[in-house]
């Protein structure tokens, strides 16, 4: 009889510390999540911040439109600007796991007509971002320096 109750301990052991694994793995997922989230939503915040700032300061003119709406995705945006100058620009801002996913497009005028295109792929974590660049790295400690890096393509004229 004692040995059929170490049997069954035995068995279920192994089941029961699987399980209470499995449950820290998920909390820790939705911890990280919620961070990622929020980050996310501070960065979505200092980007129209930054775009504010930029109408503001450029004024009202006929013939330009900046917007900032949301991605395909729930954890991205974009940002867009039609500019009879400069052509159109547009940034999609993506959060996948731990990496952003920053895709400019950048086309030009009627007269000029060239298209370019290139991602960022920049890492957060520990309450920094960094991204790799040409053998660099450049690090962001805040959501604000984060925005401007990422607007600067595209309010610059």
């Amino acid at each position: 009889m004692i040995e059929n109750s170490w049997i069954t301990l035995l068995a279920y052991e192994p089941r029961i510390r699987h399980a209470a694994d499995r449950r820290r793995e998920d909390v820790a997922f939705r911890r990280l999540t919620s961070v990622h989230s929020r980050i996310l939503a501070e960065l979505r915040c200092a980007v129209a911040l930054g775009i504010d700032a930029f109408l503001g300061a450029d004024g009202d003119r006929p013939g330009s439109a900046l917007t900032c709406q949301n991605g395909s995705s729930p954890q991205g945006f974009v940002i867009s600007r039609a500019d009879d100058r400069i052509g159109r620009r547009s940034a999609a801002i993506e959060l996948d796991g731990a990496t952003l996913t920053c895709r400019y497009e950048m086309c030009g005028t009627r007269i000029i007509g060239a298209t370019d295109q290139w991602v960022l792929a920049i890492e957060i974590g520990n309450g920094e971002s960094a991204l790799w660049q040409g053998g660099l790295v450049r690090r962001f400690t805040t959501v604000d320096d984060l925005s401007a890096f990422l607007l600067a393509p595209i309010l610059d004229a």
